[in-house]
């Protein structure tokens, strides 16, 4: 595996503790061994002419896994309201809902459709690269998330 870090991200930025935190454990889950690459704020900017320029805030390209796009919240269990589909309703906090998954299902297709314009990452018009996402909370324990019951919809 080859990492490769974000270079604008320290610890007092916003969320940027969390992000610090869930970098080492990606590391220490993708070891050396691995065959891939690992990025930190990958920037996707798109080129024809529609307005999408993104970090996603991690990118793993893995031989086995496809493509794996991980947005990191540094939420407390407090600032969760309640979830109700992909919104979140967040409390105690400037922004009033988030769409985490969605935010990152957004990123990872638009890095799809750059895979999709090289002849060897397609099949017909999809690309051969598999594609999943998920949301990091490293301030939030299982346990905590399981107390409040956060995975049934209201």
């Amino acid at each position: 595996m080859q990492y490769f870090p974000s270079e604008s991200v320290s610890e007092t930025d916003p969320g940027g503790q969390a992000e610090l935190e869930v970098w080492e454990r990606l590391k220490d889950a993708f070891g050396r061994d691995d065959d891939g690459v690992l990025y930190h704020q990958y920037p996707i900017m798109d080129k024809g002419g529609h307005r999408f320029d993104r970090k996603p805030d991690f990118v793993l390209l893995h031989d086995e896994l496809g493509l794996i796009i991980v947005e990191c919240k540094g939420y407390t269990i407090d600032q969760i309201d309640y979830i109700a589909g992909d919104t979140w309703h967040l409390r105690g906090m400037s922004q009033e809902r988030a769409s985490p998954l969605e935010q990152a299902r957004d990123q990872g297709f638009h890095l799809q459709d750059s895979f999709k314009r090289e002849r060897k990452l397609r099949d017909g018009r999809q690309t051969k690269i598999p594609m999943n996402v998920f949301v990091a909370l490293p301030n939030i324990s299982r346990s905590e998330w399981d107390q409040r019951d956060l995975n049934a919809a209201p």
